[in-house]
Protein backbone atom coordinates (compact mmCIF):
# COMPACT_ATOMS: atom_id res chain seq x y z
CA UNK A 1 0.00 0.00 0.00
CA UNK A 2 1.11 3.40 -1.04
CA UNK A 3 1.47 6.15 1.53
CA UNK A 4 -0.60 8.92 1.52
CA UNK A 5 1.01 12.69 1.36
CA UNK A 6 -0.47 15.20 3.29
CA UNK A 7 -2.41 16.55 0.60
CA UNK A 8 -4.25 13.02 -0.03
CA UNK A 9 -5.08 12.70 3.16
CA UNK A 10 -6.82 15.78 3.21
CA UNK A 11 -8.95 15.51 0.47
CA UNK A 12 -10.31 11.90 1.81
CA UNK A 13 -10.86 13.60 5.24
CA UNK A 14 -12.55 16.48 3.11
CA UNK A 15 -14.59 14.16 1.10
CA UNK A 16 -15.58 12.00 4.05
CA UNK A 17 -16.74 14.87 5.82
CA UNK A 18 -18.48 16.66 3.20
CA UNK A 19 -20.60 13.21 1.68
CA UNK A 20 -21.40 12.25 5.26
CA UNK A 21 -24.84 13.45 4.77
CA UNK A 22 -25.05 10.78 1.90
CA UNK A 23 -27.90 13.00 -0.15
CA UNK A 24 -28.54 12.04 -3.50
CA UNK A 25 -26.87 14.01 -6.27
CA UNK A 26 -30.43 15.02 -8.00
CA UNK A 27 -31.74 16.37 -4.86
CA UNK A 28 -29.11 18.19 -2.98
CA UNK A 29 -29.81 22.19 -2.92
CA UNK A 30 -26.68 23.93 -3.75
CA UNK A 31 -26.46 27.70 -2.98
CA UNK A 32 -23.30 29.89 -2.50
CA UNK A 33 -23.89 33.48 -0.24
CA UNK A 34 -21.14 36.01 -1.30
CA UNK A 35 -20.93 38.21 1.51
CA UNK A 36 -20.41 34.94 4.30
CA UNK A 37 -18.04 33.25 1.02
CA UNK A 38 -19.94 30.06 2.53
CA UNK A 39 -21.56 27.49 0.67
CA UNK A 40 -25.04 25.61 1.43
CA UNK A 41 -25.53 22.48 -0.21
CA UNK A 42 -28.62 20.17 1.38
CA UNK A 43 -29.28 21.87 4.89
CA UNK A 44 -25.34 22.07 5.87
CA UNK A 45 -23.36 25.42 5.35
CA UNK A 46 -19.63 25.27 4.54
CA UNK A 47 -17.54 28.03 4.37
CA UNK A 48 -15.39 28.32 1.32
CA UNK A 49 -11.43 29.22 1.08
CA UNK A 50 -10.46 32.98 -0.22
CA UNK A 51 -9.36 31.96 -3.40
CA UNK A 52 -11.89 28.97 -4.27
CA UNK A 53 -14.72 31.85 -3.32
CA UNK A 54 -13.18 34.18 -5.81
CA UNK A 55 -13.30 31.71 -8.30
CA UNK A 56 -16.33 30.26 -7.75
CA UNK A 57 -17.93 34.19 -7.76
CA UNK A 58 -16.41 34.01 -11.39
CA UNK A 59 -18.06 31.21 -12.39
CA UNK A 60 -21.63 32.34 -11.21
CA UNK A 61 -21.12 35.74 -12.98
CA UNK A 62 -21.74 33.60 -15.87
CA UNK A 63 -23.29 30.78 -14.98
CA UNK A 64 -24.42 28.08 -17.62
CA UNK A 65 -21.25 29.35 -19.74
CA UNK A 66 -17.81 27.68 -20.00
CA UNK A 67 -14.97 30.23 -18.17
CA UNK A 68 -11.54 30.11 -19.54
CA UNK A 69 -8.69 29.27 -17.41
CA UNK A 70 -7.06 32.18 -17.52
CA UNK A 71 -9.93 34.53 -16.55
CA UNK A 72 -10.46 32.23 -13.19
CA UNK A 73 -6.62 32.48 -12.39
CA UNK A 74 -7.07 36.27 -12.72
CA UNK A 75 -10.18 35.89 -10.25
CA UNK A 76 -8.78 33.90 -7.94
CA UNK A 77 -5.34 35.54 -8.05
CA UNK A 78 -6.50 39.24 -8.78
CA UNK A 79 -3.93 38.99 -12.01
CA UNK A 80 -1.19 37.64 -10.05
CA UNK A 81 0.93 35.44 -12.22
CA UNK A 82 -0.25 31.94 -11.43
CA UNK A 83 0.16 28.65 -13.29
CA UNK A 84 -2.64 26.08 -14.44
CA UNK A 85 -1.67 23.87 -11.44
CA UNK A 86 -2.43 26.49 -8.87
CA UNK A 87 -6.12 26.89 -10.65
CA UNK A 88 -6.43 22.81 -10.33
CA UNK A 89 -6.10 22.72 -7.27
CA UNK A 90 -8.38 25.56 -6.36
CA UNK A 91 -11.45 23.50 -8.72
CA UNK A 92 -10.85 20.66 -6.59
CA UNK A 93 -11.26 22.04 -3.65
CA UNK A 94 -14.48 23.28 -4.94
CA UNK A 95 -15.42 19.97 -6.30
CA UNK A 96 -15.21 18.57 -2.62
CA UNK A 97 -17.57 21.38 -1.40
CA UNK A 98 -20.12 21.57 -4.55
CA UNK A 99 -20.00 17.77 -5.06
CA UNK A 100 -21.42 14.97 -4.12
CA UNK A 101 -19.44 12.74 -5.28
CA UNK A 102 -16.01 14.86 -6.28
CA UNK A 103 -15.12 12.16 -8.88
CA UNK A 104 -18.23 12.30 -10.77
CA UNK A 105 -18.92 16.35 -11.15
CA UNK A 106 -22.57 17.68 -11.96
CA UNK A 107 -21.92 21.41 -10.65
CA UNK A 108 -18.53 22.10 -11.71
CA UNK A 109 -18.04 20.55 -15.25
CA UNK A 110 -14.64 20.67 -16.91
CA UNK A 111 -14.77 21.04 -20.79
CA UNK A 112 -11.54 20.22 -22.22
CA UNK A 113 -9.14 22.83 -23.70
CA UNK A 114 -12.24 25.31 -23.11
CA UNK A 115 -12.59 25.57 -19.16
CA UNK A 116 -15.17 25.52 -16.56
CA UNK A 117 -19.16 25.28 -16.58
CA UNK A 118 -20.80 25.85 -13.34
CA UNK A 119 -24.79 24.62 -13.37
CA UNK A 120 -27.46 24.40 -10.73
CA UNK A 121 -25.89 26.80 -7.75
CA UNK A 122 -27.52 29.40 -7.04
CA UNK A 123 -27.08 32.95 -4.67
CA UNK A 124 -28.40 33.36 -1.67
CA UNK A 125 -27.96 34.59 1.56
CA UNK A 126 -26.85 32.87 4.57
CA UNK A 127 -29.26 33.04 7.75
CA UNK A 128 -26.21 32.41 10.36
CA UNK A 129 -22.54 32.79 9.71
CA UNK A 130 -20.51 29.50 9.46
CA UNK A 131 -18.96 27.62 12.12
CA UNK A 132 -15.54 25.88 11.61
CA UNK A 133 -17.01 22.83 12.89
CA UNK A 134 -19.41 23.07 10.04
CA UNK A 135 -16.74 21.89 7.62
CA UNK A 136 -14.31 24.61 7.07
CA UNK A 137 -11.92 23.77 4.34
CA UNK A 138 -8.21 25.09 4.22
CA UNK A 139 -6.26 24.81 1.22
CA UNK A 140 -2.71 23.62 2.61
CA UNK A 141 -1.37 25.55 -0.98
CA UNK A 142 -3.58 28.72 -0.14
Amino acid sequence: MRQLTYRHRLYDFLHRLTTSNKEPASSATVAFDRGQQALLRGNRWMAVPPIAARILMALLDQSGTIVSESKLIHAGWLGEPRGPSDLYKQIRTLRILLEVDPHRPCHLITRRGLGYLLQDVTETTARRKPRKSDGEVGNPDG
